[in-house]
């Protein structure tokens, strides 16, 4: 039996569902693959997505606060 890695199931749904790639970039956050979160984060912020409406005070993207791209993101959909 062949397990499946949690970065591809995660990345899987994350390209099929706008919500799920919002936990998508809390969880590449939390396992400390900020690249992969940007990466997510940039996508959904380029299409304005409504999920991203609470980004600057959800506690579960406190792994990305430091980063100046997180940042960025909170200018590109302006909520900074």
């Amino acid at each position: 039996m062949c397990a499946v890695s949690p970065y591809f199931a995660v990345a899987y749904f994350a390209v099929a569902y706008f919500a799920v790639a919002y936990f998508a970039v809390a969880y590449f956050a939390a396992v400390g693959d900020r690249d992969r979160a940007f990466g997510i984060l940039s996508e959904l912020g380029r299409r304005r997505e409504s999920c991203l409406r609470d980004l600057a005070v959800d506690p579960t993207m406190d792994a990305l606060r430091g980063d100046p791209r997180f940042h960025d993101a909170l200018r590109a959909v302006a909520l900074d």
